[in-house]
């Protein structure tokens, strides 16, 4: 009986969240078509609501010379240098191993949901 509560819960609970942010972004388009376009009333709410779909997952990092790395690739760099300096790796030099090609491929993977 437990799991089957548990599961009519989480199912109830993921479709009540489902239709609020559908609603959410519905009242929010009805919104801005309602402002004039090029308002500042327009813009105001267009830039709020961008800023929620815009951020980086990582804030800027900040370099060894005080400056900061916003973009993905600065930010990449930055700890692919510090990873690189804090290794204790010694590769003497030498270059990496070669791989054998491999004449063989992966069979088509088929997924599907089942309904129990």
């Amino acid at each position: 009986m437990l799991p089957r509560a548990f599961n009519h819960a989480a199912k109830s609970y993921k479709k009540t969240l489902r239709k609020a942010r559908f609603d959410r972004i519905t009242h929010i388009g009805k919104q801005l078509s309602a402002q004039p376009a090029g308002s500042r009333a327009f813009w105001s709410l267009a830039k709020s609501v961008e800023a929620n779909f815009c951020r980086p997952t990582m804030p800027p990092l900040v370099r060894p010379d005080g400056t900061l790395a916003h973009t993905a690739r600065e930010k990449a760099g930055l700890i692919a240098s510090l990873f690189a300096r804090n290794s204790r790796l010694d590769t003497c030099s030498a270059t990496p191993p070669t791989l054998p090609h491999c004449d063989t491929s992966m069979s088509e993977v088929r997924i599907g949901t089942k309904r129990f």
